[in-house]
């Protein structure tokens, strides 16, 4: 998959990975409130199924979700909430970090989930932990 070539910039302002996604599948950036909200229900309602996705020093969903202030405008959203939101859309979420992409899916929490239809693709910038949309990748020379 080629490299982003073309971004939608998005507000820096905690609510980023939200911006993003809200952009994604709206064009608009204002509705990452809701988008916010359903992403980090979500969590909640398969926080079992999740268990193995959080990292320390959190023992589980819940505890993420309270301790990070998830539910809270302006607090970062992380690889969980963009798992979390892959599954939720059922759709596939490519992260472009490192100068390479990471595949976030559906598939990964529930192995009965296949996702077929068109995927959202952020970019993460790593200096300053923020996420846009790429509108346009690098078109892959045939050999």
């Amino acid at each position: 998959m080629g490299k982003p070539v073309k971004l939608k910039s998005i507000i820096s302002d905690g609510n980023c990975l939200f911006r993003a996604l809200s952009f994604a599948i709206s064009q608009r950036q204002e509705y990452h409130i809701k988008i916010r909200k359903k992403i980090v229900d979500h969590i909640l309602h398969i926080s079992k199924d999740l268990s193995s996705f959080v990292r320390d020093p959190y023992e589980n969903a819940e505890e993420y979700v309270r301790m990070r202030k998830m539910k809270e405008s302006n607090t970062w959203g992380t690889e969980l909430e963009i798992l979390a939101a892959a599954h939720f859309m059922q759709a596939d979420i490519y992260t472009f970090t490192n100068n390479k992409w990471i595949k976030y899916s559906a598939h990964q929490i529930d192995k009965d989930i296949n996702v077929e239809n068109e995927a959202i693709y952020l970019k993460h910038v790593e200096e300053s932990s923020h996420y846009e949309v790429v509108i346009e990748r690098k078109k892959k020379r045939k050999v």
